[in-house]
């Protein structure tokens, strides 16, 4: 594996983490979108570039 793949890799795991936590805090949900989506996530913010404003939630990139 290459160094990115190494660190895209953590990041799609972290994200998993993160949703098992916030899933399991509030007693509701279901894993199955954040686990299964967590490597399209992780290339799309990581990788591609892609940002999110979360004060100006229209901004387009």
């Amino acid at each position: 594996m290459t160094e990115k793949n190494v660190l895209l890799s953590d990041a799609a795991a972290q994200a998993r983490g993160l949703a098992i936590d916030a899933i399991h805090s509030c007693n509701s949900g279901h894993l199955g979108l954040p686990l299964g989506c967590a490597e399209i996530g992780a290339v799309l913010y990581a990788d591609q570039g892609l940002r999110h404003n979360p004060n100006m939630p229209k901004w387009l990139n």
